[in-house]
């Protein structure tokens, strides 16, 4: 399914007011994970290269769900409202042809990073997802796999799917698969909704 179908099945979630509900489950899952990862980081801090102005692990390729999608364009209207400079500069990367990193990217920094999905929280600690464990290669450099805590992801996404389910009308279900953080994005309009916070937002840098 081409980014154009998937914006035809989205029509009626277009206008991306998250049902209060969902919204506060959502928060609530962020938190409880947030927690998990930074006991999990201090735990091996001395083993982690993790922080910000690393960004070798925030590739284009990771699947998320529709509301982890819905909540990164809040994030980058809101990122329209507060930053235009930084907004600018992911609107033209949202344009541009893929690079193979995050189009939400910038000068090595994530532009919505209160507002990043399951997956980019958790990555750089040993996570698990669907069977598959894996890491940064940059971390636990000197531990064995099996010295390390693993942190199992397939909870969390199963959550915000379940979410997802709630937030996308039954008539469609294609609302409810994972897709890639470009092509939900795309699916969702995000550069037409940046382009018109740009054009009627604050100006504050």
């Amino acid at each position: 399914m081409d980014h154009g179908d998937v914006k035809s099945v989205m029509k009626s979630v277009m206008n991306l007011v998250m049902k209060p509900d969902v919204a506060e489950a959502a928060k609530q899952i962020f938190d409880v994970l947030d927690r998990h990862v930074a006991g999990l980081a201090q735990r091996y801090a001395d083993q982690m290269a993790c922080r910000k102005g690393c960004w070798s692990c925030c590739r284009d390729t990771f699947s998320i769900s529709l509301v982890e999608g819905v909540i990164l364009l809040e994030g980058l209207v809101v990122l329209a409202q507060t930053n235009r400079q930084r907004a600018q500069k992911v609107l033209e990367q949202l344009q541009a042809p893929p690079t193979g990193y995050c189009p939400l990217l910038i000068d090595g920094a994530c532009s919505v990073y209160a507002y990043r999905p399951v997956v980019c929280r958790a990555y750089g600690l040993l996570v698990k997802a669907k069977a598959q464990i894996s890491s940064c290669r940059l971390n636990f450099n000197r531990l064995a796999d099996d010295e390390i805590a693993v942190l199992e992801l397939d909870p969390f996404n199963a959550l915000m799917e379940e979410l997802s389910a709630r937030q996308c009308p039954e008539s469609e279900p294609e609302g409810t698969a994972r897709r890639s953080i470009p092509a939900w994005l795309a699916a969702l309009g995000a550069v037409d909704h940046v382009s018109s916070s740009l054009s009627s937002g604050p100006s504050r840098r």
